[in-house]
């Protein structure tokens, strides 16, 4: 199976209406395993005019391990803004178990791994976080020491460790 795909998908089209399955899951394996290019060519071929917050979120991926983090801040807003809100989506209050294991994942780098293609319909308050992870990561290497600070603010007292250091660094400039 190629790569790319149906010849003529291009970023931007819609792409074909019958999209192999399995080809985001495919462009997630290659990311894990280092094949960023064709996970990128991948991840592109997929676009339309109303792509899921994840995809999203993935070419934005691609975009930071590329160093093109002004490519990526775009992509994440987008991707934020098409998760969707929903009520009782988060742990319950005195979940000893979620605070724990929020807690210790706030200090891991799983953050910067590809989303699954339904995260933001699954989990929106996760991926929300880890969006806005991603976008603090994006900015603090753009030093728009602002916007990190706005957008940590939203993510204080979560223990996340590339939040606390990009917060750390916005306050001594």
């Amino acid at each position: 199976m190629p790569l790319m795909g149906t010849p003529g998908t291009m970023p931007g089209n819609s792409g074909p209406e019958t999209d192999p399955p399995g080809r985001f899951t495919l462009a997630c394996d290659l990311f894990r395993a280092g094949l960023l290019d064709e996970a990128y060519r991948i991840f592109s071929s997929l676009m339309n005019a109303a792509p899921p917050p994840a995809l999203l979120a993935n070419l934005a991926l691609c975009h930071m391990e590329a160093g093109l983090w002004d490519g990526a801040v775009p992509l994440l807003e987008n991707a934020l803004a098409g998760v969707k809100r929903i009520p009782g989506g988060a742990a319950l209050p005195g979940d000893s178990v979620a605070a724990a294991l929020a807690k210790k994942s706030g200090n891991s780098l799983g953050y910067r791994l590809p989303l699954a293609e339904n995260a933001g319909t699954l989990a929106p308050d996760c991926t929300r976080d880890i969006l806005q992870r991603l976008l603090i990561d994006c900015c603090a290497e753009l030093e728009d020491w602002e916007r990190v600070r706005a957008i940590g603010s939203a993510l204080s007292g979560k223990n996340y460790a590339n939040v606390e250091a990009a917060l750390a660094k916005a306050g001594n400039r």
